[in-house]
């Protein structure tokens, strides 16, 4: 198998969910939106129980991602602008989510074309890409800690 391969969405799964007609991965959606946004109306927002974030646990400091949970179930309230106080990257995850239920193709396609780019990139250049991604998304959540 080569490196490619390795980081996209697997074909298998890709053409799975793809000969799924698309009113019935509509109705998944709507039906996963429904009870994420019923779960997160209850846990308020997904701001109660214990964290479940290991860095945070062992460090005591959040990591670039910690809020993202909390982010999404801002989102399903309508409370947008806690949201994105909580972590901008609740956004993405959940447009993820949305667009590989609404379009598994695109996501296949887009998946592809990164990883050919990725592994054309020198093996420098991808870690301070990655790096620079970590930083970034921490930098979004400075806000939280000041």
């Amino acid at each position: 198998m080569n490196l490619t391969a390795q980081f996209s969405i697997s074909k298998l799964e890709i053409e799975r969910l793809q000969r799924v007609k698309f009113p019935i991965r509509l109705s998944i959606l709507i039906a996963f939106l429904f009870l994420a946004r019923v779960s997160a109306v209850r846990s308020e927002g997904f701001s109660t129980g214990p964290s479940l974030c290991l860095f945070r646990n062992v460090t005591g400091l959040p990591c670039p991602f910690c809020g993202s949970t909390r982010s999404v179930g801002h989102i399903l309230q309508g409370e947008f602008s806690a949201a994105l106080y909580s972590n901008p990257l609740g956004y993405l995850g959940l447009a993820f989510i949305i667009l590989l239920l609404l379009s598994p193709l695109t996501v296949k396609k887009t998946s592809n074309y990164l990883a050919k780019k990725w592994w054309l990139l020198t093996q420098r250049n991808q870690i301070l890409i990655t790096v620079g991604l970590i930083v970034l998304a921490w930098v979004l959540n400075l806000p939280r800690l000041i």
